[in-house]
């Protein structure tokens, strides 16, 4: 199964609740549904939305609260939070997709497994690979995710632009 996504968008409300309209600063261009995990390309419109920010992590935990203690392979620590307020955005789409897709989960202990690399760091170009128990679930999930790394850039967008 492929999936693709244009990068514009030019729809007012999602079910997620937030308003969304113009141009992503972030999308899936990509994604590949295997038998074991999915696979997205996530593409970042520029330099200034690569990385994360305390501000955008602080936000995020409201809608994902357990981010910070997932466990994660990095330089810094053997959890998310010791990278979460530095990492790439697609690195933090990669783990709110996980903990999306354990709060609709049928097993209470079920693990989930994610991994991000650049493919093209010139170009802007990630790639999350995430397993999962249903497709279908992790689909919406990688969808919410997305759009909502979306509204957290636009928003640290808006909020560097009015204090100029």
């Amino acid at each position: 199964f492929r999936w693709r996504r244009a990068r514009f968008q030019s729809f007012h409300r999602s079910e997620s609740g937030f308003v969304v309209s113009g141009c992503s600063r972030v999308w899936v261009e990509h994604v590949t549904v295997r038998p074991d995990r999915i696979v997205a390309d996530i593409r970042i419109a520029d330099e200034a939305c690569v990385l994360t920010s305390e501000d955008m992590i602080d936000k995020a935990l409201s809608r994902y609260p357990h981010l910070l203690d997932h466990a994660c392979v990095n330089d810094r620590g053997e959890t998310f939070g010791a990278v979460a307020s530095r990492t790439s955005v697609a690195h933090l789409v990669e783990h709110m997709t996980i903990e999306g897709q354990a709060r609709l989960s049928s097993r209470a202990k079920r693990l989930f497994v994610g991994k991000t690399s650049w493919t093209n760091r010139a170009k802007l170009l990630a790639r999350v690979e995430i397993s999962y128990e249903d497709d279908l679930v992790a689909l919406s999930s990688l969808r919410a995710a997305v759009l909502f790394a979306d509204y957290l850039l636009r928003e640290r967008e808006e909020e560097n632009s009015s204090r100029r």
